[in-house]
């Protein structure tokens, strides 16, 4: 993505775009496009444009797929930098890290991150 025509030039991706690439790691998982996709999203958005039913979407693929490392770093870039994170969409990424062998302190590290907040 980072890589694409409108790269640079002031392209506001279009949540449509986001939605169809979402679904399909969805269906097809591969962790190096969903990675892409982060860091796109890491570097080209800000927190007043980017809508909280993707972040709903963002959460719901880490968690099918299993990949705690790098949903935790997304959701911390989006807590600290005031995204509009769901309480649900919050509490089922909690739960999330709770199941996973060896990440239950850091669910509690998120408890604590998220009184530094505004959105939660």
């Amino acid at each position: 993505m980072a890589g694409n025509l409108f790269h640079g030039q002031g392209f506001d991706m279009p949540k449509q775009a986001y939605v169809s690439l979402l679904q399909s790691v969805g269906l097809k998982p591969k962790k190096k496009h969903f990675k892409k996709m982060l860091q796109y999203i890491v570097l080209n958005e800000s927190a007043e444009s980017f809508p909280s039913d993707l972040i709903d979407m963002i959460t719901l693929v880490g968690i099918d797929h299993k990949y705690p490392v790098l949903l935790g770093s997304t959701m911390k870039f989006f807590l600290q930098n005031n995204f509009k994170v769901k309480e649900d969409t919050f509490k089922r990424f909690v739960m999330f890290l709770e199941r996973c062998k060896g990440y239950e302190e850091d669910a509690k590290r998120f408890i604590f991150l998220t009184s530094e907040t505004e959105e939660i």
